[in-house]
C-alpha cells in the first residue's frame, strides 16, 4: 500500500467520530427521521398484534398487513435517506419514496441476486459484494444514477476501504445488537404481545439512526474520492456484477421450483395415505 493510499484511509472518519456525527445529526432532526419510520412501525406492529387474535379472518388481516407494511417500509427506507441529504420534510420525502419506489426496489433486487450469487461462488465473493454494494442507495438518491450503475458506483466509492468500511459496519451491528437485546430480552418474560410492542419502540428508534449512521459514512467515502465518481467501475467489472446477479437469479428460482415440487410431492402422498372417506375440505372447514 502506498503512502497516499494510506493518508486517504485516515482520512475516513472513526467509528467514534461516526457516532458522535449521527447522534449529533438524529437528536437534530429526530421528529422528521421518526416521523418518517412511524408508519410502517405501526403496521407491522398493528400486523404482529392481530396474528394473536385466533381465526381465519384476523390472520388474512394480519397477512396483508404485513405486504402493506413491507412495501411502506421499502419507501421509508427511501424516504429517510432522501430527508438526510436534502434536508427534507416528511411530506416530501414521502413523495420521493412513493415516486421511486420502483427503481428503489429494482436496486434492492439487483443488489440480493448479485450478493447472493457471490456466495453461491465461493461465499467469499458474496461477503465483498455485500460491503462493495452497501451504497448502491445513497448512490441513486443523490446521484441520480439508476440499476448496475448504482452497484458499479458504490464498489468504485469502497474500492480501497474495504476493510474500513467493514469495521465501521460491524461496529455498528455490534452497538445495535446489543442495545436490542437489553432492552428487547426482558419483554420475552412478559410475553408474545409485550414483546412485540419493545421490538416496535426499539425498531423505530434505532433505524433511524442506522441509516443516519451510514449516511454519514457514506458521505465520507465520496469526499475521500473527491466527489461523484466521474466514471464508475471498468465495464468488465460491471459484467461480474451482472453474471453475480444472474447466478443468484438462477439458483434461487432453482430452489423455489424444488421446494414446489418436493411440497406437491408430499401433498399427493398425503392423500394416497389418508383412509378412506376421510374429507378434507370438511377438516379444513372445522379449522
Amino acid at each position: 500500500m502506498d503512502t497516499a493510499q494510506q493518508i486517504n484511509i485516515q482520512k475516513l472518519q472513526s467509528f467514534g467520530g461516526l457516532l458522535r456525527g449521527a447522534w449529533h445529526s438524529y437528536v437534530e432532526r429526530f421528529r422528521v427521521l421518526v416521523g418518517i419510520f412511524v408508519v410502517p412501525a405501526v403496521i407491522i406492529l398493528t400486523a404482529s398484534l392481530i396474528f394473536l387474535i385466533p381465526g381465519a379472518a384476523s390472520k388474512a388481516i394480519g397477512f396483508l398487513l404485513v405486504a402493506v407494511g413491507i412495501v411502506t417500509s421499502f419507501v421509508a427506507s427511501l424516504a429517510l435517506v432522501y430527508s438526510v441529504f436534502n434536508n427534507a420534510g416528511i411530506g416530501d420525502s414521502y413523495r420521493f419514496g412513493f415516486k421511486n419506489f420502483f427503481s428503489f426496489l429494482w436496486i434492492v433486487i439487483l443488489v440480493s441476486l448479485a450478493v447472493l450469487g457471490g456466495f453461491i461462488m465461493l461465499i467469499v465473493p458474496g461477503l465483498i459484494f455485500s460491503i462493495a454494494f452497501s451504497f448502491s442507495v445513497f448512490v441513486f438518491v443523490t446521484e441520480g444514477a439508476r440499476g448496475i450503475e448504482t452497484l458499479a458506483r458504490s464498489a468504485g466509492y469502497v474500492k480501497g476501504y474495504w476493510w474500513p468500511v467493514f469495521w465501521r459496519f460491524l461496529g455498528l451491528g455490534v452497538i445495535t445488537s446489543i442495545i436490542a437485546l437489553v432492552i428487547g430480552l426482558p419483554s420475552v418474560l412478559l410475553g408474545e404481545a409485550a414483546s412485540n410492542i419493545v421490538s416496535f419502540v426499539v425498531n423505530l428508534f434505532v433505524v433511524p439512526f442506522e441509516i443516519m449512521y451510514v449516511c454519514l459514512l457514506y458521505r465520507g467515502l465520496v469526499e475521500i474520492k473527491g466527489g461523484p465518481l466521474a466514471v464508475a467501475d471498468p465495464n468488465k467489472k460491471r459484467k461480474l456484477y451482472i453474471t453475480s446477479a444472474v447466478v443468484g437469479l438462477v439458483v434461487l428460482m432453482a430452489f423455489l421450483i424444488v421446494t414446489l415440487l418436493i411440497g406437491s410431492l408430499f401433498f399427493r402422498s398425503s392423500l394416497q395415505e389418508a383412509p378412506a372417506g376421510f374429507d378434507f375440505d370438511y377438516q379444513f372447514e372445522q379449522q
